[in-house]
């Protein structure tokens, strides 16, 4: 309690409160990154590079959590959020391998196209020789005891270059 017996000038100082922001992502180039801090109010726009090829590895963000403020999900690599409260955010990432297959003169390739496929799903690949043509074996990124049959199926543990092989 203040006693006004005479003329004063009072002044008021208020400071906003600061916040901080922990950046996680396993892959990529997140902005901000690491622990960032804030002030009440400010609007940050969060955001990560994706998708980053490797060699036959494509790294792809799928999206975000965010606990201690709003909005606490989604799927793309950019937002916007206003500080409200200490935020942890963290990068979702899928890893998927490609397929590329191929055929030798003599016949055609038929199931699975070639693509990017979730690193542990599986495809299915069918080798199907032209008229007076034989199908004799796949060549590639192909498991050894799999070689000889005309329908394939691996997992896509890795990026896979898959030719089927034909004679007349």
């Amino acid at each position: 309690s203040l006693s006004m017996s005479q003329r004063r000038t009072i002044f008021a100082r208020f400071i906003r409160k600061q916040f901080t922001l922990e950046v996680t992502s396993a892959r990529g180039s997140p902005a901000p990154s690491g622990v960032n801090t804030y002030l009440q109010g400010d609007i940050v726009s969060p955001s990560v590079n994706s998708p980053i090829i490797v060699g036959g590895i494509m790294y792809e963000c799928t999206g975000w959590t965010l606990s201690g403020n709003e909005p606490g999900s989604g799927t793309n690599t950019a937002f916007t959020i206003v500080m409200t409260n200490n935020a942890a955010l963290t990068w979702i990432w899928r890893t998927n391998a490609l397929l590329t297959a191929y055929s030798s003169a003599g016949g055609s390739v038929s199931g699975s196209e070639s693509g990017w496929y979730p690193v542990g799903s599986s495809i299915s690949l069918e080798a199907a020789p032209d008229s007076n043509w034989r199908f004799v074996q796949w060549s590639g990124d192909v498991p050894p005891a799999s070689m000889a049959s005309n329908h394939l199926v691996v997992t896509m543990s890795q990026g896979r270059m898959i030719t089927a092989v034909f004679t007349n």
